[in-house]
Parts: C-alpha cells; structure tokens; sequence
C-alpha cells in the first residue's frame, strides 16, 4: 500500500497516529501545538507505555515539557518546567517503566533527568553539572531492569572545552551508578546520535562516523567498531541490533542515501535496505534529527524525509514497513509539512498505531 497525506502544514509540533498501514490514508487524531503557542514547539520524543502516549519536549515560552496522551488521542495531564531567565531549558529524551516516566535535557551549564508518576507527579530530580561550568544536556536515554542509562555533551561557551558524558542512574531514586566523561576535540558528538540497550549491554552511536560503541551495564567499554557512514538512529531486537545511517556533511547534515542494517552481536553490519532520495546531486540534504527507526512486532519501521523541493523549504515524511530481511511491506507518504529542518522527528508503534512526533 501507497497512501499520499497531503496539506496538512504545521510549523510547530504535530502528533500522528495512524492504523498500522491498513488504511493509510487516515490520520485517526492530531495534537496542533499551534492552538496552545504562537511560539516554536518541538516534541523531541514520542513513546508508548502500557498503551498510553507520552511526549517530551519543549516550547520558547513556557520551557519543557511532558504529556500523557489516552491511546486514542486526547492529552491526560501535561507537566511543564518553566525557564529562567538565562538559559532556556529543553527535554530532548523520555523514557517509562512500571515505576513512572522519566524525561532527561538540559538547562544552561545543568543535564537534568526528572522522574514522575503516571499521575505526573515529581519523584526526584538528578543534574549532572558541566565540566567547569560547561552548557550540558542529555540528548539520548534507555531504560533497563539496571537502570536508566544517558548519554549527552557539555561544551564551553567561551572556550574550546567540549566532550561526551554517559551515566547510568538508579531508577527508584536517581542515584547516580556510574559517570563516564571523555574530552573531544571535533565536534560534540554525543549531542546527536542513537543510543539503545541490548542483552549484552548498551550501544551507543555517536551521530557522526566514528561508528558503534558498546559498553557493559557497568561503564566498561566492551567493543568499539568503525563505519564508513552515521548511525543516526537504531533500535534493538532479538539478538539483533538494527541501525539507520546515511553519510554526512560536516554540519551533520544528511546528503546520501539511507539504509537499514542489522548488527549481530558483535559482528559486521548486514545491509538491509536501501532508501535513495529523488535528488541525486544532493540527496536528502537534512538535519540529522529527520529521521526514526523502530523495531516491533517483527517488522522494522523507518522514518527518512527529504526536501519537497529539492534542498529548501518543506519537507515530505516517508514512515515504511519492512520485514526483519529487509524486504518493503508498506509505506505511507507525509508531503509538505511546514516544519524546521532542525526539528527532530521520533516515532513509536503498537500493534494498533503509529505515532509520530515532530
């Protein structure tokens, strides 16, 4: 199935549930932030929990922000964390098990992880404070039975100081287990990037083409391996983990084509598939942010989007099924949103919907 959605045109944030490509064509509800700011509004993730919705993310005016949503649209509770007068504060990350729902961002030198009940009511609060006085945030958050594991940057205003952090917190209170931070030099790479849990460990990708990390649920780094292209997104699934990449500019911008591979345990990438975008002198030619993959019910969902027209303006989603060899089962196809090239695209499935967040 190819269904087309078009004229929908939303400069701010917009939540998607779709039938699960059984009709394709129908947007079974909408969350508009525009009736509620005049003012940017970014949802940065999107996740299900026990059938609820929940989104994180952050509006210019009134900060960050959380929100349960009934499986069929209709928001439960919204929690807001206002700004201060210096530094705005954003939630790039969200994550929920049976104890509640957690959000992880930043705000000016602090990276923060709140924890909440699924009435939305505050649990704890954990910062981590940039080194010597270096803007910090969590960009990238998993959730295990050990534990939430992030991983984020800090980088210096006035100087060239910059470097990764990942941590590893206790749940129940948000104990810090373990802080790891290492200097860079090039660019900030953990600030983009994929970072998911398996039964072997935590694999993180840093965004840019260093390639994979995998490090023990104890911090030790267990494997390091090389790739000629970005893991801009990946998820983990029997046995297998599942990455989206593409190759980049030096900006961090998409200029090729995506493709789907598969990671056994410790082994080389297998190529799945491959999505090429209509321009071959500049490929899809976006932020990195553009993009999701998810890994559920035996079958890979992908995100990949590219100019409408060719390298400005709007944008055109593609949200498409593949079975786990990598063969298309469907694909639907968003066209001409009005949406900043920096806004990060997340996607989460059930067996009943998709739902997209942007």
């Amino acid at each position: 199935m190819f269904g087309f959605i078009k004229g929908i045109r939303q400069f701010l944030l917009l939540i998607l549930a779709l039938p699960a490509f059984v009709n394709a064509q129908s947007i079974q509800w909408l969350d508009d932030f525009s009736q509620y700011s005049i003012d940017q509004t970014f949802v940065h993730q999107v996740i299900t929990y026990d059938g609820y919705v929940y989104a994180a993310g952050a509006d210019v005016t009134t900060g960050a922000f959380v929100i349960k949503y009934a499986p069929g649209g209709g928001q439960i509770w919204r929690r807001n964390y206002a700004i201060d007068d210096v530094f705005a504060i954003q939630a790039y990350a969200i994550a929920a098990d049976a104890s509640g729902v957690y959000i992880a961002g930043g705000q000016g030198p602090q990276a923060f992880v709140i924890a909440l009940s699924h009435q939305g009511q505050d649990r704890w609060l954990y910062e981590y404070q940039g080194v010597d006085g270096a803007e910090a945030s969590f960009k990238q958050m998993t959730i295990n039975s050990a534990g939430l594991f992030l991983s984020g940057s800090y980088q210096h205003p006035d100087t060239d100081q910059k470097g990764n952090v990942i941590a590893r917190l206790e749940s129940s209170l948000g104990d810090p287990v373990w802080v790891r931070e290492t200097s860079v030099t090039g660019i900030e790479n953990f600030t983009r990037g994929a970072l998911v849990s398996g039964t072997a460990g935590i694999y993180l990708a840093d965004g840019f083409n260093a390639g994979l990390q995998r490090y023990s649920f104890d911090g030790k780094l267990l494997a390091q391996q090389a790739s000629t292209k970005a893991i801009v997104a990946m998820d983990w699934f029997n046995g297998s983990l599942y990455t989206l990449e593409s190759s980049l500019d030096l900006e961090g911008n998409i200029v090729g084509d995506y493709m789907v591979n598969r990671y056994l345990d410790g082994g080389q990438a297998t190529l799945l598939h491959e999505f090429k975008p209509p321009y071959s002198n500049t490929g899809a030619y976006l932020g990195i942010g553009q993009h999701a993959l998810k890994v559920q019910q035996g079958s890979i969902f992908v995100v990949t989007a590219q100019y409408a027209n060719c390298c400005i303006g709007e944008i055109d989603y593609r949200v498409a099924q593949l079975d786990l060899t990598g063969q298309l089962q469907n694909q639907a196809l968003f066209e001409s949103f009005s949406i900043d090239s920096t806004t990060a695209v997340s996607l989460a499935v059930t067996p009943e919907r998709i739902y997209l967040g942007g």
